[in-house]
């Protein structure tokens, strides 16, 4: 910042005016004539083989002899094929709906990392076994039993751990129960997505 003091201002303009004069100096551009021609680029270029075999040896997949004696190669090199149960596995660890989940599996089999019998349509019906905990009367479908439906999946419910959230719209309606922790992911209780507007006159 400038002092702005008279004579201190003066000495410190001075002072600029010699750096930036320095400045300007050391980045002139060169003027090219008869005495400093302008370069050319080569027109070729010439490896020489030990150049080339050090430029191949980085290129190349490093492969070092086993030095252990009881070291076995795999007898072939084919990549891991995903069983049914693996990719229940990855879609549950990725939390993916059903939609991507059939996109991934879909891609995997195109890609041939995908078993024999593992089928695209796995993840389209994979509500089915839950079916029976859900009663649909008309429009609305609601959760029959909560604790019978944690019993199916295999977890223990304790009221205490667990919070009921609702949301709704002009056109629905939807309440979950939420993990008190955010370990899980929400439950569906209920849904009504066509809710008829009432006017009261």
């Amino acid at each position: 910042m400038l002092d702005t003091s008279c004579g201190k201002w003066y000495e410190q303009k001075e002072e600029a005016e010699n750096l930036l004069s320095k400045y300007t100096l050391c980045h002139q551009t060169c003027a090219y004539g008869e005495d400093l021609p302008v370069p050319e680029p080569p027109k070729g270029y010439n490896l020489n083989s030990a150049m080339e075999e050090e430029d191949t040896e980085k290129t190349e997949p490093h492969k070092e002899k086993p030095t252990d004696p009881d070291f076995k190669v795999p007898a072939s090199e084919s990549p891991h094929k995903l069983t049914k149960k693996e990719l229940n596995d990855l879609v549950r660890d990725l939390e993916l709906p059903k939609v991507k989940a059939e996109l991934l599996t879909s891609r995997m089999k195109q890609w041939k990392y995908l078993d024999v019998g593992v089928k695209i349509t796995l993840y389209r019906y994979r509500q089915q076994n839950l079916e029976e905990f859900f009663a649909m009367e008309g429009t609305p479908v609601a959760c029959n039993d909560v604790n019978v439906l944690f019993k199916a999946l295999n977890m223990s419910h304790y009221s205490d751990e667990w919070r009921q959230f609702i949301d709704s719209s002009k056109v629905s309606l939807k309440a979950v129960i939420l993990h008190n922790g955010m370990c899980y992911l929400p439950f569906l209780l209920h849904i009504h997505l066509e809710l008829k507007k009432v006017m009261i006159a």
